[in-house]
């Protein structure tokens, strides 16, 4: 039994299966049977390969000032490499915090921000705890040490952080 505040088994992030009873590969047309849950849509974004690359062109001119032409070629030839894995995306944000990202209508990523207050891992808070204990939990309970860099933490094999205060 966890010592952690009891929490409903909805929200447990589960790693590489997928969000309580939401599991990666699941068809989108599954999520309205979740609204109770995760709340309502509050924007829904489809983008493919070359709509990303507009996007960057848009960013680059609008910032030119910040970024040379050798940085585009860097991010774009970065871009080529990725190719296909990015087309074909759909992600899908609700007013509980959660964001979950599809690929050819299967769910392949689920994110979160700090809405998401009931959000846990092994039945510790992922937003109300404080951030270096929830780390050492999770690093405890994946046997797994993690790279961290700025406000950035990964455990490489399941999990990403990205702390902004």
């Amino acid at each position: 039994m966890s010592k952690h505040t009891s929490h409903s088994p909805f929200w447990e992030l589960l790693p590489l299966i997928g969000l309580g009873p939401i599991e990666f590969l699941t068809d989108k047309s599954v999520l309205q049977t979740y609204y109770d849950e995760l709340g309502s849509i509050t924007a829904e974004r489809s983008e493919n390969s070359q709509q990303q690359e507009q996007e960057l062109l848009d960013t680059f001119n609008q910032f030119s000032e910040f970024f040379s032409q050798d940085d585009l070629k860097t991010v774009l030839e970065a871009m080529q490499v990725v190719g296909d894995s990015r087309d074909d995306i759909t992600t899908v944000y609700m007013d509980s915090g959660i964001s979950l990202e599809y690929k050819a209508n299967q769910l392949v990523e689920v994110f979160a921000d700090d809405r998401a207050k009931s959000l846990h891992f092994q039945g510790m808070p992922i937003f109300a705890s404080d951030p270096r204990q929830l780390v050492m939990y999770i690093s405890k309970q994946l046997n797994e040490i993690p790279c961290i860099k700025a406000e950035e933490i990964a455990f490489p094999s399941i999990i990403y952080f990205y702390f902004h205060s």
